[in-house]
């Protein structure tokens, strides 16, 4: 099982930060709902962000960003 590191957190604040920054991607309305997560893909780390917006009612899933998962670093309990 892979554990995020210092970097996938750095990720997450500063993907965040830019999504309330910008706001909804519709109505650019500030005050949203979201959830972050990390999925696991193969050899990449997809970072996810889902967005519920009480302005205009949508709902959105988007990819922040991937970074690849360098084996040599993370951690795994396959032994």
């Amino acid at each position: 099982m892979l554990i995020p590191d210092d970097k996938d957190i750095a990720i997450l604040e500063n993907c965040t930060f830019e999504t309330l920054q910008s706001g909804c991607r519709d109505c650019g309305h500030k005050q949203v709902v979201f959830q972050v997560s990390i999925s696991i893909e193969q050899d990449v780390k997809v970072f996810l962000i889902s967005v519920e917006c009480p302005k205009c009612d949508t709902e959105y899933t988007e990819i922040m960003t991937m970074r690849e998962i360098n084996n040599e670093h993370d951690t795994s309990d396959n032994d």
